[in-house]
């Protein structure tokens, strides 16, 4: 339905009313948004010819932004700034919207196209061709005009926007060759930015720091041979973003505007005066520093190919570092991995290859990174090492890092896979599955038991641990391999009960056993237990010709649960479920009894109108 039609019939428009905007954006952006739309800055408001409301926003630049309903009932938005969608200024267009309909006061309709870049999809289908056919007209018209007609259009184009009046300034000392006053510039903004915010407010939440103006003139300013000094500043904005994001960032708006000052980081790198290796460096330290994951520009530097003397300095460099730094904070481990993963490249690039497995060694004493170790071991055809170092590093992480005892037994299970050593993989799967019960390992022990063919009897094993939490390698008339010490070692980490029934359900569905699927799915029930709306989901398909009413049952359950939250969202899900409720009454020639159903639930909840439409949509 048309967002005009929504609002226009739900004028306390339920979603910002009952707390359900900070469920769809978060409080604090929902905090700034209502901020903003106090302060005026929805400078524009109109109802768009696709049912939406459109606005602009005035934020450290004029934001269009478009809010409507998709397909599925749930609120979406587009907006031009970095953050994109549910952000605080689709909040304070959507609060504008309510505060003028409280207000009486009516909302004009618009055809403009300037919001045509906004659509539900996010991308601009069919504006590329427009585009350039607009622009081919622009250009067109321009080369008409005289001289005179140029300057005074010009000017009035400078007058009315403040940043084209600037940059073309910027323009004329490029190319008067007078970088002295653009330099000024420069470090005057990077001033503004790093060290008396605008962006910052009394609670540290504010508009995020705008650097495309500064990165626009570094860019501008770099013919004139000031690539080493505009380095130099880039560095100090590097560190002062990751601050900057450490103290404000809390919806990944600040990490959104600051990454771009990557890129220009290696525009200026690589125009810089500095040798190879000094630049490979600066790269490096800037990589190391960034906590945020913003730096996929300087890695992508790395990755490309340099001289292998310049590698080759940058190996010791970063192998000095790592013996100096041989005691360091154990929730900092990931930060020596990082430098260390660099050093192996370096090594690598340099052609020093006999080094990495050394190092990599030492390096798995200190931080438990012995999956790295692994596979470099096994990359090198140095299985029986491989092995060796899996049984230390499942030893040194079983407890407090289970998911590398985990990767490093995987790791164990592909040795043997390789080998066609098929007790070995039994032995690791088995474990994995007496561990945590999947269907996944469920499969694979079938696998290796059937090259074994041995599977009837170990399906048994499997099972009755299930049933009574006997592990299959302590149950009379196993003969097969029992885990070893390694695989062991994390058994009895979590307390257990028995019989696993979600297990035994997933099992039943898998080998398709409708019987055994009903049994456990009762005794679930039972235990006043329910399994997740997946497993749920799953039963219902899966018996819903041999036992239809329990697949009924389901799904009017899960659709009733839905509908009693609330939500426009919700009840799209429910009217999912009713749907394959109702298909199949259809099939089972129970309309009449469907129709009841519907009308009850119809009446219980006549004042919900969105779930009323969906119900008239089935």
């Amino acid at each position: 339905m048309e967002l005009r039609k929504i609002m226009a019939t739900t004028p306390d428009f339920d979603i910002a009313k009952n707390g359900n905007l900070d469920e769809w954006a978060g409080e604090k952006i929902v905090e700034r948004g209502r901020r903003y739309q106090r302060d005026g800055k929805v400078e524009e408001l109109v109802l768009l010819k696709d049912g939406r409301l459109g606005a602009v926003v005035r934020g450290t630049r004029g934001y269009r932004v478009a809010v409507g309903f998709g397909e599925s009932g749930r609120m979406e938005s587009d907006c031009t700034c970095p953050y994109g969608s549910n952000c605080k200024h689709a909040v304070a267009a959507i609060l504008e919207y309510l505060h003028r309909m409280e207000a009486g006061r009516a909302v004009p309709v618009s055809t403009d196209a300037k919001y045509e870049v906004l659509n539900r999809e996010g991308g601009q289908p069919g504006d590329q061709d427009s585009t350039a056919e607009a622009t081919a007209a622009l250009e067109a018209w321009l080369r008409g005009q005289s001289v005179k007609q140029l300057v005074v259009l010009l000017l009035g184009v400078c007058r009315e926007h403040p940043d084209v009046a600037t940059e073309l300034t910027d323009r004329i000392a490029v190319e008067s060759g007078q970088a002295s006053g653009l330099m000024r510039k420069i470090r005057r903004q990077t001033r503004t930015l790093i060290e008396g915010p605008n962006w910052q407010d009394g609670y540290g939440y504010g508009d995020s720091p705008d650097y495309s103006t500064l990165l626009k003139m570094m860019e501008l300013a770099l013919p004139l041979g000031v690539a080493d000094e505009l380095l130099n500043i880039m560095a100090s904005i590097l560190e002062a973003v990751q601050e900057q994001i450490g103290i404000y960032d809390h919806d990944g708006e600040f990490a959104e505007a600051a990454a771009p000052c990557y890129a220009t980081a290696v525009v200026l790198l690589r125009a810089s005066t500095l040798d190879h290796t000094q630049k490979l460096l600066w790269a490096v330290e800037h990589v190391l520093a960034d906590e945020y994951s913003l730096g996929d520009s300087l890695e992508r530097y790395l990755a490309e190919k340099h001289p292998s003397g310049s590698w080759s300095e940058v190996a010791d460099e970063l192998l000095g570092r790592l013996k100096k730094r041989e005691t360091f904070q154990e929730n900092r481990r990931w930060k020596r991995d990082r430098l260390s993963d660099i050093t192996i490249h370096a090594l690598e690039e340099s052609g020093r290859h006999d080094e990495i497995v050394p190092l990599c060694e030492q390096e798995a004493k200190l931080t438990k990174s012995y999956e790295r170790l692994v596979r470099r071991l096994l990359a090198a055809g140095r299985s029986d090492d491989a092995e060796r170092h899996i049984a230390r590093g499942v030893a040194a992480t079983y407890s407090d890092l289970p998911g590398i005892a985990s990767s490093l037994l995987k790791l164990r299970a592909q040795i043997y896979s390789d080998r066609k050593d098929w007790a070995g993989v039994l032995a690791h799967h088995v474990c994995e599955f007496v561990e945590s019960p999947s269907t996944a390992d469920y499969e694979e022990v079938k696998r290796a038991a059937t090259k074994m063919k041995r599977w009837p009897a170990v399906r048994a094993s499997l099972l009755e641990y299930l049933r009574s939490g006997t592990s299959p390698w302590r149950q009379t008339g196993w003969d097969w391999p029992a885990p070893d010490e390694v695989e062991l070692i994390r058994s009895g980490r979590w307390k257990k009960t028995f019989p696993k029934v979600e297990a035994l359900i997933e099992i039943a569905i898998l080998e398709k056993e409708p019987t055994e699927i009903a049994k456990w799915h009762d005794q679930l029930q039972k235990s006043g237990r329910y399994g997740t709306d997946w497993l749920e989901l799953k039963v219902a398909e899966a018996v819903k010709k041999q036992d239809p009413d329990r697949a009924l049952a389901i799904w009017k359950k899960l659709a009733e649960a839905e509908i009693a939250l609330t939500k426009p969202a919700a009840y799209q899900a429910a009217g999912g479920y009713l749907k394959k409720a109702g298909q199949l009454m259809a099939d089972l020639k129970r309309e009449p009894e469907w129709h009841d159903y519907l009308v009850r639930l119809r009446a219980a909840n006549a004042r919900k109108k969105r779930f009323i439409e969906v119900l008239d949509a089935l």
